[in-house]
């Protein structure tokens, strides 16, 4: 990414980096119990940068889907042959979600492979992050890339998670697949609304993937209306909290021990609302999403290594022996 990283010169206190809505107003929670400590500082965007995390511009970051944490940490993927070997968790925040690929009505081609053999032009809504990660090792395991759809006179944009972030494009029949993650939020139901086909991937493309590091899972009957059996897919589960080896253990050892008191608090500030407006009646109608999909639970349950502090309040609060 091209963000420029904080810097060390400007800023001595506790450094937590965050990114979408949700996880700025979460850190605002467990924060304050550090403020009388050490000063706290809140930067974004930084999410997904365990890199300035071990590196010190940041003391703590937030990092979805918590597998790339275990990249990080293990070497592989954007870290091939660097691994973040300080790298450490704090917290797990829940969140089940899977990679969903929906196709329009009027859809040019019947699945993703088809784009890259025929080198169709299609128009590609993207439901990602800033990364696009998921989408080009997808893409990458049926020969074709983002790239190539724009060489091949298609186009992709990235789409909100708003009930409306398709609307023009659906009404217009200017979008014919839609493919990404956060998918218990409204666009989906708006894609399925409008007679969306959802399709999985085949059993090539998931062992591809799982050899780059990604884990497989099922989207099951009834997910949306429009899914009649079973779709096979990605994991892109958990909101994690890291931090590096080096962090002071008291300052770790005070955060988990506040995001375990204010788990409640937590929950509801990581919901946030939107505003949609019907053209036939004058009233806004009101969502309510959350960057988690339930309550915190087991959250020292981490597949990279606790940091030492973490660890310790856990095993005083007696969730680890």
């Amino acid at each position: 990414m091209d963000t420029p990283s904080p810097s060390n010169a400007v800023y001595q206190g506790v450094k937590i980096g965050v990114g979408w809505a949700g996880s700025y107003r979460m850190t605002q929670v467990f924060a304050r119990a550090v403020e009388g400590a050490a000063p706290v500082a809140i930067i974004a965007p930084a999410l997904n940068r365990p890199d300035w995390v071990c590196g010190g511009e940041l003391d703590l970051g937030w990092v979805f889907p918590a597998v790339r944490a275990s990249w990080a940490h293990e070497g592989k993927r954007s870290w091939a042959g660097k691994p973040l070997t300080n790298l450490r968790s704090v917290a797990r925040f829940p969140r089940l979600d899977r990679q969903l690929f929906a196709l329009a009505p009027w859809c040019p081609v019947k699945d993703l492979a088809q784009i890259g053999r025929e080198k169709r032009a299609v128009r590609l809504g993207v439901r990602a992050d800033e990364l696009f990660e998921h989408e080009k090792a997808i893409l990458r395991q049926y020969g074709s890339s983002l790239a190539d759809i724009e060489a091949w006179g298609g186009r992709w944009w990235h789409v909100g998670v708003g009930l409306a972030a398709l609307d023009e494009e659906i009404r217009s029949r200017e979008v014919d697949i839609v493919m990404g993650h956060a998918s218990h939020e409204g666009v989906w139901q708006t894609v399925a609304a409008n007679g969306f086909r959802f399709i999985g991937l085949e059993e090539h493309a998931i062992a591809g993937l799982e050899n780059e590091g990604y884990s497989r899972n099922i989207i099951p009957v009834g997910f949306l209306p429009a899914i009649q059996e079973p779709l096979l897919t990605i994991d892109l589960s958990d909101n994690l909290l890291i931090t590096r080896a080096e962090v002071d253990d008291s300052i770790i050892y005070t955060i988990a021990k506040s995001i375990d008191r204010n788990k409640k608090r937590i929950e509801e500030a990581s919901v946030t609302v939107s505003y949609t407006h019907s053209q036939s009646l004058p009233i806004p109608f009101l969502t309510y999403s959350s960057t988690m999909t339930q309550p915190i639970t087991k959250q020292w349950e981490t597949k990279i290594p606790l940091h030492p502090g973490a660890a310790r309040y856990y095993r005083e609060a007696g969730y680890l022996t």
